[in-house]
């Protein structure tokens, strides 16, 4: 039997509304928001996951 590394990716999404001058305003207000901890995205915001794999032999030949 053999044996694989399994790896789940977990995405969360949300959108929000700010006022700003341009686009780029407003990302960098968001990202602000969001490196401050005042923006903090929960199992409420997930949208899907991914998963794959590789052999424990694929791996250990990667490296």
């Amino acid at each position: 039997m053999n044996q694989y590394e399994v790896t789940i990716r977990e995405y969360l999404e949300r959108t929000v509304q700010i006022k700003a001058n341009s686009k780029e305003e407003a990302i960098v207000e968001v990202q602000r928001q969001w490196d401050k901890g005042e923006m903090i995205l929960t199992a409420d915001d997930f949208t899907h996951a991914e998963f794959s794999a590789k052999s424990v032999r694929e791996r250990n030949e990667e490296r």
